[in-house]
């Protein structure tokens, strides 16, 4: 089973739901349309457009409306607490076909995974309506629901990766969905291969992680700083991260040769530095450096490690733009002294923060590899390990 993207209009901007408390399904109560058809039914409405997150047309075939964690338009006054799935036909005057059930049930598992607590109910059982309609088989739905797709591991003493294979076990990634941009909700197929689930359990994993980024950067974000340094005629940029009250942690190659820096806090910024900050330490051979200043501040806490395929964000001021935030994965965890990741790192992002998913501190940002225009969003942060080494004894 694979999933169509519906084509919103650039720019469509989605409230994000509340919660999902329900699974609903309903019925298009007409023939047998593609979710196009039922956008411009759902816009002459004077909606934002379709209203349900998915859509399942007679073969099976599964298209996706709105976003699966976004508010959908399919339910008066649930829309903030449900997810809808809208099969299409009118189930008042035939059954659904066997492939729409097939399809139904396995959406609907997958989706289990990520939102284990919703109820599996129809749109009649929310308010006074008709739909799915009198023939929609709840019991089959129900009993197949119910069933185990079962999955075992007969090599699980042989994986190199053992704990992760019980983990794919206790999240039930079993049978699942693709979406045609290549994106799993959740397993295709029972897998046996240790590579295979630990590429979706990473996929399940960042699917969490995306929708707590808003979240991190109001929480984390007063952590950073931008540093201004004089660079013989000019002044040069970057960026820094609280890992004590008052003691900021940089690059040496954004502090330059000089004693004293001017630093922007989030609470205290200019276009200059607004405060004065002092390098009490620097190594220019790791590129690191720490800066001083006389008030205080949240730090932020440091990790033991990064791990490799973890989600990350990093936090600084490309350009001198103020707070900006790019996120990715660890693309390798041991490059030497060095993390690599795909989220993005500019001039004027070095020294800031690179966090996990816990907002824990995994690197120091420092350099991109740009060779040409046909190599790119290679990414390097100093290892939080050779962090630990330079601030042992002022920490």
């Amino acid at each position: 089973m694979s999933i169509r993207l519906f084509q919103w209009p650039k720019g469509t901007k989605f409230n994000k739901r509340k919660s999902t408390d329900y699974i609903v399904v309903h019925h298009s109560a007409s023939g047998d349309v593609p979710a196009a058809e039922i956008h411009r039914w759902h816009l002459a409405k004077g909606w934002l457009g379709i209203g349900y997150h998915y859509i399942i047309r007679a073969d099976g075939t599964a298209e996706e409306g709105r976003p699966h964690w976004a508010e959908g338009a399919h339910v008066l006054g649930k829309n903030g607490v449900s997810l809808g799935i809208c099969l299409t036909g009118s189930f008042e005057h035939h059954r659904p076909t066997t492939a729409q059930v097939d399809s139904l049930v396995r959406l609907v598992k997958s989706l289990q995974q990520l939102y284990p607590d919703a109820n599996i109910v129809g749109h009649k059982h929310l308010i006074a309506t008709a739909c799915p309609g009198r023939l929609f088989p709840w019991d089959v739905l129900q009993k197949r629901l119910q069933e185990s797709e079962g999955m075992s591991f007969k090599d699980l003493d042989k994986c190199w990766y053992p704990d992760l294979a019980k983990k794919a076990v206790e999240l039930g990634l079993v049978a699942g969905i693709q979406r045609e941009d290549g994106l799993y909700l959740a397993p295709k197929e029972p897998l046996t291969r240790e590579q295979g689930w630990i590429m979706d359990l990473r996929q399940h994993a960042m699917l969490d992680n995306v929708w707590k980024i808003p979240d991190m950067v109001k929480k984390y974000l007063p952590s950073v700083v931008r540093i201004w340094a004089k660079g013989g005629q000019y002044q040069t940029v970057g960026s820094g991260s609280f890992v004590s009250p008052s003691i900021i942690l940089t690059n040496a190659h954004v502090v330059g040769n000089n004693a004293t820096v001017s630093v922007d806090t989030h609470d205290n910024h200019s276009d200059t530095g607004k405060m004065q900050g002092k390098v009490i330490k620097r190594d220019e051979y790791i590129d690191l450096a720490l800066v001083q200043i006389d008030r205080q501040y949240t730090p932020l806490k440091l990790a033991d490690g990064a791990i490799h395929g973890e989600f990350c964000l990093v936090l600084g001021n490309p350009g001198g733009e103020w707070q900006s935030v790019t996120a990715g994965i660890v693309s390798h965890n041991d490059r030497g002294d060095y993390i690599e990741t795909d989220a993005r790192i500019n001039p004027g992002n070095s020294g800031g923060a690179m966090l996990n998913a816990k907002g824990e501190l995994i690197g120091v940002p420092s350099h991109k590899i740009a060779l040409d225009h046909s190599w790119d969003n290679q990414n390097y942060a100093i290892r939080i390990s050779r962090v630990k080494e330079f601030i042992k004894g002022v920490v």
